[in-house]
């Protein structure tokens, strides 16, 4: 299988295109290129790249390494600014009962959020759902799913999930409960076989049945981000949705 290492063009050449990472997907050897969503622009130049550039550039990786890219666009700085103020108008409503907000915004301003809250009811699920529709609202964004987290639990949350599935895929539930049983002795492989059902719905992760193993989609890799930077933003809050509470 083709490695990073024989990349020549990564990481000089396709830095030029704003390139920040490079990896081999390990279930089908493609190639993913990660490129931040503000650096994309209609024209290319003056610090940005087009998506016609992409495309070419992706073609000619293809045509030479014989093997598919996919491009994996990193949240944007508004993004997360806009994450950082929906939870301090969430918290002012609900009394600070909204730990962590986690936003997968797609490129036709469509939501996918991850929400931790405290002392979690259905009712206050709902609550916080309807004031959360009309805040994307009002930045013209279209609300469609809200995976939730009881903070007050000792499991973990599905960005959590995927962030340990990346590191072993391609892995088997039997590895995966294993690892995740390290920080949470209260998940076991029917419920985690739960959880892969949901995020296999979604689109974030693919169940290969010949090896009975799970692996991530080229969406679920966007969810996560790899980076050099273990502590980078989309990374560290990804990861404290799902972090133990002492």
């Amino acid at each position: 299988m083709l490695k990073k290492e024989n990349i020549s063009e990564f990481p000089t050449e396709l830095a030029r295109i704003f390139v920040s990472d490079l990896q081999i997907r390990p279930t089908d050897g493609s190639i993913l290129l990660y490129i931040p969503k503000d650096k994309i622009a209609d024209i290319g130049g003056n610090g940005f790249i087009s998506l016609r550039q992409i495309k070419n550039t992706s073609a000619k990786l293809e045509a030479k390494y014989h093997v598919p890219v996919n491009v994996v666009y990193l949240k944007s700085r508004k993004v997360e600014s806009l994450e950082s103020g929906l939870l301090q108008m969430l918290n002012l409503r609900f009394g600070g009962a909204v730990e962590q907000l986690y936003m997968s915004v797609s490129d036709s301003s469509e939501v996918n959020s991850w929400i931790s809250v405290s002392n979690l009811t259905d009712s206050l699920a709902r609550e916080i759902y309807q004031v959360y529709e009309i805040l994307l609202s009002e930045s013209s964004m279209e609300l469609i799913d809200v995976h939730w987290n009881n903070s007050d639990l000792n499991l973990p949350s599905l960005p959590y999930i995927l962030k340990i599935t990346k590191n072993l895929q391609p892995a088997t539930l039997q590895s995966l409960n294993s690892e995740l049983m390290v920080d949470y002795p209260n998940v076991s492989e029917v419920w985690l076989n739960k959880q892969y059902d949901k995020l296999i719905k979604k689109g974030f992760v693919v169940r290969e049945h010949s090896f009975k193993s799970y692996s991530l989609t080229a969406e679920g890799l966007s969810l996560i981000p790899n980076s050099s930077n273990r502590n980078g933003s989309d990374v560290t809050r990804a990861l404290a949705l799902g972090r133990r509470k002492w």
